[in-house]
């Protein structure tokens, strides 16, 4: 359960890491990705 978002997390940390460098805001970005992992530990929750 909690590999699947965690994975998804990363790849979107690895997104940003290569944004970064174009002007993204980090800690939007970071709330961005934890806002995401919630909404998905809901999803995923709802299917267990």
């Amino acid at each position: 359960r909690w590999a699947l978002s965690n994975l998804i997390v990363k790849i979107i940390w690895q997104k940003d890491g290569l944004k970064l460098s174009s002007g993204f805001i980090v800690g939007d970005r970071r709330q961005a990705a934890i806002d995401l992992k919630t909404e998905l530990d809901r999803l995923i929750g709802k299917k267990e």
